[in-house]
């Protein structure tokens, strides 16, 4: 079976004179952004999941990855825009707002997060994948979704990962994201009229960032505010996770080496500068838009890279794990905050 033509890691060499690198990056950064432009227009005017037709849309595009003429900005586009999206999302997570939810959010993130990364490894290891193809799921399912496959794939080791695979848990998670975007917010609200049990279950369960915050404003704006700030304690997750993996996978490298990606120091850092409200909410705006734009062109990159015949060969495993993580992590959740809620009340 061949590999899909696809390359994640983006180890083309470029010239070294500046003029020279930009000039041969341009034409694939200009073709990643014309992607972006497209898949906003078709959400505009269709609907839909944006990332998701990005991808799509890039898939149709898949010869040129390996033209001369493009690759090198494609290239540059999986791999390091996606560093400069992670790390402005730290100017999303907002820790004011604990004040009005207390620590419920706190321990349901904080319990919810690594028993799905535990229960991926497990459901993984029984459909014979590797440990490292059930983190990339697990971690797509109770971190962040597409942020965390892309921060994710930073730090994990190439050559340990079938990039056909990656693909297909970047489909996987946008296309269960939306589902569950719908599906939830119709099951709570005919089951629940609690808004605080409504706004943790959403941002505790729902994978991307922004199909939260659309699953939560359906049903009304305090829900909407409560449903977002769970998620983006989810997002800080990504903090201890991937410190932890660069410690652990870094054999052979000096001691004193930094184990913390520069990414990540930025993603750190810039939930303190937020916090402290040394940046403007106009500014904070602005960099959540930079920070979209750029976890877009990534995945229209990641989709010019492979050929949709040759991504489904990958099987009904990543789907399988997928599905069987989003079922895992929407049931623990329930069930905890029907505990907390019970303790609360006596």
């Amino acid at each position: 079976m061949n590999e899909p033509n696809i390359n994640l890691a983006g180890n083309r060499a470029l010239p070294t004179h500046p003029l020279a690198t930009l000039r041969s990056l341009l034409p694939g950064i200009v073709l990643c952004s014309m992607l972006y432009l497209a898949a906003g227009f078709v959400q505009e005017h269709y609907g839909g999941a944006i990332i998701l037709t990005a991808l799509l849309m890039g898939m149709a595009f898949n010869n040129l990855s390996q033209d001369a003429r493009y690759g090198p900005g494609i290239d540059f586009c999986a791999r390091r825009l996606l560093r400069v999206g992670i790390a402005l999302l730290g100017l999303q997570v907002h820790m004011d707002q604990l004040r009005e939810v207390q620590w419920q959010p706190v321990i349901l993130v904080l319990t919810s997060v690594p028993l799905t990364l535990l229960f991926s490894q497990l459901l993984g290891k029984a459909l014979q994948l590797s440990r490292w193809e059930s983190l990339l799921a697990g971690g797509a399912v109770a971190i962040c979704g597409v942020s965390a496959v892309l921060a994710l794939l930073a730090v994990l080791p190439r050559e340990r990962l079938q990039e056909r695979f990656t693909l297909c848990i970047l489909v996987s998670v946008t296309s269960l994201s939306t589902l569950v975007m719908v599906l939830y917010p119709a099951l709570l609200t005919r089951f629940s009229s609690d808004m605080a049990f409504q706004g943790l279950f959403l941002g505790a369960t729902i994978h991307d960032v922004a199909q939260v915050a659309a699953a939560g404003y359906l049903i009304s704006e305090p829900v909407g505010e409560l449903a977002t700030f769970t998620k983006m304690l989810r997002v800080a997750m990504l903090v201890p996770l991937i410190l932890l993996l660069n410690l652990l996978l870094r054999p052979g490298k000096s001691s004193a080496a930094l184990p913390v990606p520069f990414f990540l120091l930025a993603f750190m850092l810039l939930i303190l500068v937020g916090n402290l409200g040394w940046i403007s909410s106009t500014l904070q705006t602005i960099a959540a838009d930079i920070s979209r734009l750029c976890l877009i062109m990534t995945v229209a990159a990641l989709g010019t890279k492979t050929v949709l015949s040759e991504l489904f060969q990958t099987g009904w495993k990543p789907l399988t794990l997928m599905t069987g993580n989003t079922l895992f992590l929407a049931l623990l959740a329930a069930t905890l905050l029907l505990l907390m809620n019970g303790m609360t009340q006596t």
